[in-house]
């Protein structure tokens, strides 16, 4: 087993001390049993797998339609609200 030193936390140490008191075991085990434990719960936590999220779309524009593409086209819309907005101009024009 390799021997290292390592700046823990004060309280830190007084919980491994406790351990230690409670449990009969090393100092050395006991934090190299909580650092194990830690690090795979980080393995497994960065293995989650994706959530692949779909919904239906559907056409904000006609495209049949030059004058309601070519205007669509030319709007800025770059968030929620301006798509929002663009579904409102839709149906007061259809």
């Amino acid at each position: 087993m390799a021997r290292t030193t390592i700046d823990i936390e004060n309280s830190i140490l007084l919980e491994v001390k406790n351990l230690q008191k409670k449990d009969g075991r090393s100092s050395g085990k006991i934090v190299s049993e909580l650092l194990s434990e830690a690090l795979t719960q980080r393995k497994n936590k960065a293995k989650a797998p994706l959530k692949w999220r779909s919904r239906r779309m559907s056409a904000l524009v006609d495209l049949s339609d030059k004058d309601a593409l070519h205007k669509i086209l030319d709007m800025n819309l770059c968030c929620k609200c301006d798509r929002k907005r663009l579904r409102t101009t839709r149906r007061s024009t259809a």
